[in-house]
């Protein structure tokens, strides 16, 4: 019994060494990476995706992979348009600082001074009122406001207000609120964008989508990137065990109501490398700067240096049976975006954006020693030891078996069972999500890492077995008792 638990713990933390670890990926010239993109997507179940790549300040190509909806044969095309979700945020945050600039308001104007909350909002308390936050803090996330996130509405179902989201007057949702003080700590949440485009709209008394026409999108001739509050024709969202998805709408459109294609967002990519952008060479300036001590943070991307020193900034869009992301290499003038219709999505991204930086930067994103082939075979072994083990106790069992269970024998029996259903109700449905708050969301499950899975089989592979080990132990003993 010692022996077969050693073997269970080291194959537990094999698997969690391996489910941690970064996609190993080789040296890919250009070609070769565009050849393996299909194959990564069919590996990872995505049903579609599309791609726009940019290196030197060029467009070097926008490329189209799938179907849009499984099942059917329209395909993916360099102009479908999918959900991009939180890719709305900088797209937002470029439009705001053209408006600002044009305004002459200063960034560290409290919203306060410049429109009256929505009905109902909680102020915070005397000295941190809601109304001292600054369009900065908003903007850069160092607003103190809780991190809520928006599930979306589906088709059919009555689409609330913003203030109605902002006051927490829906299902679930909470009132936008202080956690922290203002410009105390970066913490991201959507409410801050939520509230920038109150602000917005109170302001110019106009509806969020013309503004962003107005401020970016014309400019930029940027026609097919919408922020919609009807359906569309564009990619369906898959599930993370591909279930089709209704077509969910926003009414925080800043925070996550963007839909783009591809092709529709490389104007706005190419214009971070642009010598004379829109919002003017000072604010390009501040948007790649960092905002925080510890260097994680631009205004409206997350920063990062990979091991030779390389730096990108990076976003990433979460809708419900989407995932999206978008980086930029500054000092190469090179930026990759990803749209994928599932949310298995975010698995794809982790191959293909590594395979570019690799292309791009000849620097490699390694990975960890322990590989899967490792883990299967400690899989193996350790199921083989106890299968057998559990197979020996039932030949010696004798014919003879006691007429009535006792509680320790069912206890025994059972609560491999009941761990392995609690498992499997814990991470891989979401019934965690929908009790917290009210509604269909995500499975815990799609968040871990890529070899989550095989931590589970793991697991409910041990609990299997040792239901069937404690079983024929127990039995044996009570038999012995009943003869004896």
């Amino acid at each position: 019994m010692k022996l077969y638990s050693a073997f269970l713990w080291l194959v537990l933390l094999l698997v969690l060494m391996a489910s941690s670890a970064v996609t190993a990926q080789e040296a890919l010239t250009y070609d070769e990476f565009v050849e393996q993109l299909p194959e990564w997507m069919n590996q990872n179940s995505v049903p579609g995706m599309a791609v726009a790549l940019i290196h030197e300040g060029t467009l070097v190509d926008v490329l189209a992979f799938g179907v849009q909806e499984r099942g059917e044969r329209q395909p993916v095309t360099v102009d479908t348009l999918f959900q991009a979700g939180s890719l709305a945020k900088p797209v937002t945050g470029w439009a705001l600082l053209a408006y600002f600039a044009e305004q002459g308001i200063p960034l560290d104007t409290p919203i306060g001074q410049l429109v009256s909350l929505w009905p109902g909002a909680e102020l915070g308390s005397d000295e941190v009122p809601l109304q001292q936050i600054t369009v900065e803090q908003l903007l850069t996330h160092y607003s103190g406001l809780a991190g809520i996130g928006y599930p979306g509405f589906a088709p059919g179902e009555p689409l609330p207000s913003l203030e109605d989201s902002l006051t927490g007057d829906l299902p679930g949702d909470e009132p936008v609120h202080l956690t922290a003080s203002p410009g105390e700590a970066h913490r991201y949440t959507s409410a801050g964008y939520a509230v920038l485009q109150y602000v917005i709209q109170e302001l110019t008394g106009r509806s969020f989508s013309s503004f962003m026409a107005e401020y970016l999108l014309d400019p930029l001739n940027m026609d097919s990137v919408l922020f919609p509050q009807e359906e569309v024709d564009a990619a369906v969202g898959h599930g993370f065990y591909g279930a089709k998805m209704p077509q969910y709408q926003y009414p925080e459109q800043a925070a996550a109501g963007l839909y783009t294609s591809a092709a529709a967002l490389v104007p706005f990519l190419l214009e971070h490398f642009s010598d004379d952008p829109m919002i003017g060479e000072a604010w390009l300036a501040y948007i790649v700067s960092s905002v925080d001590e510890d260097d994680f943070h631009t205004p409206l991307y997350s920063r990062q240096v990979l091991p030779e020193g390389t730096e990108f900034l990076a976003a990433s869009g979460v809708n419900r049976g989407f995932r999206s992301y978008m980086a930029l290499i500054p000092a190469s003038e090179s930026a990759i975006l990803i749209l994928t219709n599932s949310d298995r999505g975010h698995f794809l991204i982790q191959d293909v954006f590594p395979a570019w930086i690799g292309v791009v930067t000849d620097e490699l994103i390694t990975a960890s020693p322990v590989t899967a082939i490792w883990v299967w075979f400690f899989v193996f072994m350790v199921s083989l030891i106890t299968v057998a083990s559990a197979a020996v106790h039932l030949r010696r069992l004798p014919q003879r078996l006691p007429a009535r269970p006792t509680p320790l024998f069912i206890a025994m029996m059972l609560w491999p069972l009941v761990l392995s259903i609690g498992w499997l109700w814990f991470w891989h449905t979401d019934w965690l999500i929908r009790m917290a708050q009210g509604h269909s969301h995500y499975i815990p499950a799609q968040f871990m890492p890529r070899n989550f899975w095989v931590l589970s089989l793991v697991i409910i592979l041990f609990c299997l077995v040792q239901a069937a080990f404690t079983t024929a132990r127990q039995l044996r003993g009570e038999v012995l008792n009943v003869q004896s």
